[in-house]
């Protein structure tokens, strides 16, 4: 398999009168949390998880040492809660669109934004996009998640649908496995390489973000043929926008633009650009033993 490398950046421009600029601030500062039925709040680390941020506070010791995998068991069955506070500018508000943007929620999260519930997840793996202007303020806002017991969610999907007994890895007896029922890492229920920690926790980047007219969602490189003289591409670029306008994409390849400007009409809603571009001479990236790898 030979793989050009190469750094792709696209630009779009919309064609109106309002700002197009897209702003976004991660929220990574300031996180707290505790145990549902517990009255003190505790610093959290955002990316992280529960069992991480039991470690850091010193309230659970090395959870791989020996056999204390069994001791640490409780923590799953537990609901834990997490809370910040940030600050919005009131020049964001401006813009037409605010959103707060999850990466990773793991998994049976409910998401409060100044008291008012806003998101209820129930998979790890997806990202979330919440629309909030009218509840978000200029100055400190309050953000709040509450995560279920990923264990409890799941036995009560289990005496809904009976048991399936597809989850040979998980260490639990076999009439009480419930892994199956639940968008969620399978190493978390145990491995045979693997400790059993069923974890819960905001395990990737949240941020919130302003934009007005249109956002970039996705962008996706298809390869079409890969030479040693050059390598034919398609960008997929998914654009979702608040309305109908015309637009302009460039495409920029290791920061020099490499397709004459792709000019289009945005409708409202999701949008797909597709956008055929060619690398002359590409670096190719080959694996080990066929070839050199260009990083």
């Amino acid at each position: 398999m030979r793989t050009p490398i190469l750094f792709i950046s696209i630009i779009i421009f919309v064609s109106c009168g309002s700002k197009n600029e897209y702003y976004s601030e991660t929220i990574h500062q300031n996180w707290v949390f505790k145990k549902t039925s517990d009255n003190r709040w505790l610093p959290a680390k955002v990316p992280g998880c529960v069992h991480t941020d039991l470690l850091n506070n010193k309230l659970i010791a090395d959870p791989f040492y020996r056999f204390r995998e069994d001791s640490l068991q409780w923590i799953e069955n537990e609901d834990w809660e997490y809370q910040t506070t940030f600050d919005v500018c009131e020049c964001l508000l401006d813009h037409t669109n605010f959103e707060l943007e999850f990466d990773g929620l793991d998994t049976y999260a409910d998401v409060f934004l100044n008291d008012s519930l806003v998101l209820k997840t129930d998979n790890m793996f997806i990202d979330h996009h919440i629309p909030c202007k009218k509840l978000v303020r200029a100055g400190l806002n309050n953000l709040h998640v509450y995560f279920h017991s990923p264990v409890k969610q799941q036995e009560l999907k289990m005496k809904k649908y009976g048991n399936l007994p597809f989850s040979a890895n998980e260490r639990m007896p076999e009439n009480n496995r419930t892994r199956v029922f639940t968008r969620k890492a399978p190493f978390h229920y145990g491995w045979d390489w693997g400790p059993r920690f069923v974890t819960s926790g905001i395990w990737r980047p949240v941020r919130f973000a302003a934009w007005s007219n249109a956002r970039i969602d996705d962008v996706y490189l298809q390869p079409v043929s890969v030479k040693n003289t050059k390598a034919d591409y398609k960008a997929k670029v998914y654009v979702i926008a608040d309305g109908s306008f015309p637009a302009e994409f460039i495409l920029k390849a290791d920061g020099k633009e490499i397709v004459v400007p792709v000019d289009t009409t945005l409708v409202k809603g999701m949008n797909e650009i597709e956008i055929p571009f060619t690398i002359a001479a590409p670096d190719l990236w080959w694996p080990n033993g066929w070839g050199n790898h260009k990083l």
